[in-house]
């Protein structure tokens, strides 16, 4: 894909900073606040994967 200025755009040049990774057994809430605080919409977890906003809202209304 190219920028506005024609120049190919990489993964690298777009993704935001860092923002908090979750440790596996994290608890819901403290990783909703953790999100919250960062103002992002997901987090890797370190032991592989991801976790979305979608994610936490299904494991607080009780959903899988």
């Amino acid at each position: 894909m190219a920028g506005l200025d024609g120049e190919p755009r990489t993964a690298g040049s777009v993704m935001c900073e860092q923002g908090p990774a979750a440790a596996a057994d994290i608890e819901v809430r403290e990783l909703a606040r953790l999100m919250t605080d960062a103002d992002v919409r997901s987090a890797p977890v370190v032991d592989g994967g991801m976790v979305t906003c979608r994610d936490v809202l299904r494991a607080t209304a009780g959903c899988t």
